[in-house]
């Protein structure tokens, strides 16, 4: 196996590359592949389970979970063994049977028939498997830093759920974002920009948030301009990539792939090349350059 020398991981350096790891590429390019890979072996480790992985075990598994919180609008087909074969660089994860691997031509990684064929197991740096086996709690920190750095707060319950990590966690809130979160609001006139809810018990709003269009997680601002007043199941569908704004004119569009049942989902597609309710000074309307990048990131199309 590919092992780091003895002593050379803590937990504190360990959070360290966790932090470099938050892996918006440049361009703002997607990239969650290794993210999810790392939450898939820390459940692993919560259930008690060692966190080495056998590829083909978890092969369509791990591309279920890069289609379903990874994939963009134009990406191909999900390649489980990228993360698989390239969070080796980050100095925490290990491989066997690396001494037989067969290349790809002219490509810097295996072939995936490499994969499945030795049937290569990967995991956590022998080191960091006993430290997160000591502590536990340590397992509860490092999945949320990584849910933290790589994906809005809309998706987590989602995400961990499809994992199967039992994790409670508490993001803190710094003065910027409360101060997005009323600007937002108030421009919106404290209503969904989608479907107008308002609902209040007393002086407190129930279910209207401020949404950020470009993630803070890809470098997204905590202006009224990046933000958007939707209720929570607006905020989670357009998360999801189930529905964009154009940025041209600001009209809805709603992902074919979004589908159902319910009054509600076709409610949805009424709302199709419909406007939103929007902020009424200029300055605080959706700005073009958040809109694409979510278009061309998020929205599924």
């Amino acid at each position: 196996m590919d092992m780091l020398p003895p002593s050379t991981l803590t937990h504190a350096n360990f959070v360290l590359k966790l932090e470099k790891l938050r892996v918006f590429q440049k361009n703002g390019r997607r990239a969650v592949h290794k993210p999810l890979l790392i939450l898939f072996a820390l459940a692993r480790l919560q259930r008690g389970e060692t966190s080495l992985l056998c590829f083909p075990e978890i092969e369509e598994k791990l591309q279920q979970l890069i289609s379903q919180f990874g994939t963009t609008s134009d990406a191909a087909h999900p390649c489980a063994h990228y993360p698989f074969w390239y969070l080796k660089n980050e100095g925490f994860w290990q491989l066997t049977h690396t001494d037989e691997i067969e290349f790809r031509h002219g490509k810097a990684e295996p072939k995936l028939t490499w994969f499945r064929r030795v049937r290569v197991e990967g995991g956590f740096e022998s080191e960091l498997n006993d430290m997160f086996i000591r502590n536990p709690d340590l397992i509860n920190a490092a999945a949320g830093s990584i849910l933290q750095g790589a994906f809005p707060s809309s998706m987590h319950e989602e995400i961990l759920d499809a994992i199967g990590l039992d994790l409670t966690f508490f993001a803190k809130k710094t003065r910027r974002e409360a101060r997005f979160r009323t600007d937002v609001l108030r421009a919106y006139g404290y209503c969904c920009a989608v479907c107008g809810y308002d609902g209040r018990i007393g002086d407190q709003l129930i279910g209207v948030e401020a949404a950020h269009i470009r993630w803070a997680q890809a470098g997204g601002p905590n202006d009224v301009s990046n933000g958007l007043a939707l209720c929570s199941l607006h905020h989670k569908l357009f998360d999801a990539g189930g529905f964009t704004l154009s940025p041209e004119n600001f009209v809805i569009r709603v992902s074919h792939l979004f589908a159902g049942r319910s009054a509600a989902v076709r409610e949805m597609y009424e709302r199709t090349g419909t406007s939103p309710f929007l902020p009424v000074v200029k300055a605080q309307l959706p700005g073009g350059i958040h809109l694409r990048w979510h278009a061309s990131q998020v929205y599924r199309d």
